[in-house]
């Protein structure tokens, strides 16, 4: 069950499909860009954030009217795979 706390702190986890690429290093630009275009479509604190070769580890705040995350998570994901190049296996973010 998804949490519902509007405003919350989230500590939140994502991966790449492929645990043994370092495809967030190699587009470590591109993540950065996919990052800001989220923040300006879906603000948020960022508290913390962790990129490593697979996968990423982010601490959020929510703003005070907001419960979700899940769509930050999307967003990120989203832009981050519209940018890579098309040689690279991408499946849905969703």
């Amino acid at each position: 069950m998804r949490d519902k706390t509007q405003g919350g702190f989230h500590f939140l986890t994502f991966n790449l499909l492929d645990r043994k690429s370092s495809l967030l290093f190699i587009y470590i630009d591109k993540f950065r860009n996919a990052y800001a275009k989220t923040l300006q479509h879906h603000p948020f604190k960022l508290d913390a954030m962790v990129v490593l070769p697979d996968h990423v580890h982010i601490m959020i705040t929510l703003p005070p009217h907001s419960d979700n995350y899940a769509v930050i998570v999307a967003s990120i994901k989203s832009q981050l795979s519209k940018q890579i190049n098309k040689t690279e296996t991408i499946t849905s973010s969703l």
